[in-house]
């Protein structure tokens, strides 16, 4: 029998050695090593991090930094994808996902004329599934990060030029862009705002709009925003979950 070693003390060092890192490059090796062990985090780990006021408050203050990092990985890696027009099959992943087909499962719609994905990113892998999925939808993908949006349309260029008709890679503030024609709006886990984000969609989609929110789940928590603990007071409803991996759920959501 494997007997589960802690990780606690290995992320709360992680932690400390962050609080004074100045340079880029040093944050980057110590954000490479959080990545390394976050999903081995157990929930006996989290709730002791959780339990230490000083660790919790700077673990929150480094989510951003850490989105960030992860958001430039993965721009890096799709870089290198252009330039070597190699296979994308080996795209980084921090965690596995049941499949873009299960969650959308959770619509029971056969074909919603329009979908949009919020925080498509560098590689918008999840749309690519999605347009699998509902062949006869056309589908938005919407991010604040300029480069990613450039890199995402090459992507699509290069790779999926079959699909360029149906889908279009829009550049923009999540929480401020208006919602009114989306049938479906789906948010990524590492999306930043989240919370402002829904509020937007709330004021400006239909009524009937699907909302499909992936929000972290075990250690992931401790890095990215999680909205479902306060949604009661979003004015939402939650219809239906899936977990999605071991960092997060996807949830179902409806305007009440």
């Amino acid at each position: 029998m494997k007997i589960y070693q802690s990780k606690y003390e290995d992320f709360k060092e992680i932690v400390q050695h962050l609080r004074n890192a100045v340079d880029l490059e040093d944050r980057n090796k110590l954000f490479e090593r959080m990545w390394l062990i976050l999903s081995d985090l157990s929930m006996c780990d989290v709730n002791s991090i959780l339990a230490d006021p000083s660790l919790k408050k700077y673990v929150k203050d480094i989510s951003v930094s850490w989105c960030e990092y992860i958001a430039q990985k993965e721009k890096d890696f799709v870089k290198s994808k252009i330039i070597e027009k190699t296979s994308l099959t080996s795209i980084l992943k921090i965690e596995e996902y049941v499949g873009v087909c299960e969650e959308f499962e959770l619509l029971n719609k056969k074909s919603p004329d329009n979908i949009l994905i919020v925080g498509s990113g560098p590689f918008p892998e999840t749309l690519i599934e999605s347009a699998k999925i509902f062949t006869h939808s056309h589908f938005f993908g919407l991010d604040v990060d300029e480069e990613a949006v450039l890199l995402s349309q090459k992507i699509l260029g290069i790779y999926y030029k079959n699909m360029a008709e149906k889908i279009s890679i829009v550049h923009a503030d999540a929480s401020r862009f208006n919602y009114s024609n989306m049938d479906v709006v789906f948010l990524a886990n590492g999306l930043i705002g989240k919370s402002r984000v829904l509020k937007q969609i709330h004021e400006t989609a239909p009524d009937n709009v699907s909302i499909l929110v992936r929000n972290p789940i075990g250690s992931g928590i401790l890095l990215y925003e999680d909205v479902m603990k306060d949604i009661s007071h979003m004015c939402f409803r939650v219809e239906k979950s899936i977990q999605a991996s071991s960092l997060s759920k996807t949830y179902l959501l409806r305007k009440k």
